[in-house]
């Protein structure tokens, strides 16, 4: 079956305040759509009867310059997802399915820190910390269990960006801790699947790239450096160390 057209209307709206101090008091709402890929329309778990996935979004927030060595933002966000998209069941075979109403409520906190600032050639040795807190509830109706998948109540990023001087190559390193999540859960569909969690973990990427001819950069990455074992999804184990070479163009 052919399903229907979709479309939909995204406005938002922010406005930012900043003091005599710098400090800037932030806020904006803002509505939100996530189409259906094509293989969860039409894939051998495709459900044509999905709807666009939508939210709207409510955040608030400060942010500082205590100096020209630090700076800090502290966010508070609300996200009411209507028919958002997940499947009925983590196993592969599980159809995709529309939930009728998901709330996420939490806040976010980041810390940049230019500790070199006053010697020319480091000066841009940017390092940084971010925690979120994030509180997901299903309110569909007929759920089963207030649950959300695969959305980790906690989690870090944390890294540093340098460029290197004389040879102009940037370098970043990004850790990221991922707090346990669930991954498998009771639906309505399968009432009696048990409640299982992914244990929480933490991973660390590198990044090296050199800007050659104006328009052009090449870079070398390394994703999960100490080869973690770990798990996003219960039984599919993540890659293990991986390496990436690429070229982009910009013009």
């Amino acid at each position: 079956r052919k399903p229907d057209l979709m479309d939909a209307f995204c406005p938002m709206i922010g406005a930012t305040y900043t003091f005599a101090d710098t400090t800037k008091l932030f806020g904006s709402v803002a509505r939100k759509a996530r189409f259906p890929r094509l293989s969860q329309l039409y894939g051998g778990d495709g459900n044509q009867d999905l709807k666009a996935e939508k939210t709207i979004n409510y955040t608030l927030g400060v942010s500082r310059s205590f100096s020209k060595y630090a700076s800090a933002e502290v966010a508070g966000f609300y996200h009411d997802f209507s028919d958002f998209i997940s499947r009925d069941t983590p196993d592969p075979s599980g159809l995709y399915i529309n939930h009728d109403k998901i709330e996420m409520v939490g806040a976010e906190v980041i810390g940049r820190f230019y500790p070199l600032r006053d010697f020319a050639l480091w000066e841009d040795l940017t390092l940084w910390a971010g925690y979120t807190y994030n509180r997901a509830r299903d309110k569909s109706s007929g759920a089963v269990t207030s649950k959300v998948r695969n959305v980790p109540e906690h989690k870090v990023d944390m890294g540093f960006h340098l460029t290197v001087p004389h040879i102009e190559t940037g370098l970043d390193i990004v850790g990221v801790y991922m707090g346990e999540t669930y991954s498998i859960l009771p639906t309505f569909t399968y009432p009696t699947d048990p409640t299982i969690k992914v244990d929480d973990f933490f991973t660390m990427n590198a990044r090296i790239s050199k800007t050659f001819l104006k328009y052009f950069e090449a870079y070398l990455a390394v994703n999960n450096i100490f080869d973690k074992n770990y798990e996003v999804e219960f039984g599919y184990p993540a890659p293990g160390r991986s390496f990436y070479l690429g070229l982009t163009a910009r013009y």
